[in-house]
């Protein structure tokens, strides 16, 4: 299986290639990553370009989680998770947030996306409410 990049004109790759495997031959994806927003998936992605656009949007703040250009990886069960644990309403424009609650938004990305990651599952109840709530079966 090979992973195929295209060169940008300036002397560097800007497109990433995933390989799936559905018959052979392979069939490959590409997208530009250089259009993907900060991944809370990784260590060396911050908030700041999200922030910068965030900050200067006045898109509600659910539609913003939701572009991958401003943030990638966040899906409508985590934006709905992030914004109910951050106490924010996703009709709430972006520019009106504060750098504070823009914070904890984040902080609540890079949790929620990284439980998901290393459990393989969306996982929407943290651990202490699990144990009030019980095992997932008897919460219906």
């Amino acid at each position: 299986m090979k992973h195929a990049s295209r060169a940008d004109g300036r002397g560097g790759s800007r497109e990433v290639c995933a390989c799936i495997r559905v018959r052979p031959p392979f069939v490959c994806v590409c997208m530009q990553v250089a259009k993907l927003g900060p991944d809370p998936l990784r260590h060396s992605d911050d908030a700041e370009r999200f922030w910068a656009r965030v900050s200067s949007s006045r898109k509600p703040i659910g539609l913003l989680l939701m572009d991958q250009s401003a943030v990638a990886g966040v899906g409508n069960i985590y934006r709905a998770e992030i914004l109910y644990k951050s106490r924010v309403h996703p009709e709430q424009p972006g520019n009106s947030l504060s750098r504070a609650t823009f914070d904890v938004i984040w902080g609540h990305c890079v949790e929620l996306l990284q439980r998901g990651f290393s459990s393989g599952s969306i996982l929407t109840v943290d651990p202490e409410d699990a144990r009030t709530l019980g095992k997932p079966w008897t919460r219906r």
